[in-house]
């Protein structure tokens, strides 16, 4: 149970930076808030399957891992062509799913292992779109205009 515990504690603070991560996106007006919107949502998502894996309520985690796959198959998620975008989230869906899979067989640690696997997935996702400035609602994207 100690070794769960602390992983949902690393899964917290990589939940906190995965937050500063997305509040760093560069959009402007209706495509800010629409964004802000969505990101919530993935918060939220990414907040109850923390939620589930602490209580070991295995249907609340693999409803939101699921819910988190949907978000991201979602046409908003596609900020950019980026091959290294692409890839990482690829990767996130993947992982997505193997959290849903892990808490249909009743399986904490691998179901903590796959989440904090995601979460950091997100986070590398957030910075290299920061550093890259690779979205196309950056106005600043070298690319696309």
């Amino acid at each position: 149970m100690g070794s769960v515990l602390t992983r949902s504690g690393i899964g917290t603070a990589l939940l906190f930076a995965l937050v500063v991560g997305g509040a760093s996106l560069r959009v402007q007006g209706e495509q800010a808030g629409d964004l802000k919107r969505f990101m919530r949502q993935k918060l939220e998502h990414s907040q109850k399957v923390l939620e589930g894996l602490t209580l070991e309520n295995y249907a609340l985690v693999a409803e939101n891992a699921r819910a988190l796959k949907e978000l991201s198959e979602d046409a908003r998620w596609r900020v950019s062509p980026n091959i290294n975008y692409l890839r990482l989230s690829a990767e996130f869906q993947d992982l997505a799913q193997e959290v849903a899979e892990k808490a249909r067989q009743k399986n904490l640690d691998g179901a903590t292992l796959a989440y904090v696997r995601m979460t950091v997935n997100c986070v590398k996702c957030h910075e290299y779109t920061r550093e890259n400035r690779i979205t196309r609602l950056d106005s600043r994207a070298p690319y696309i205009r």
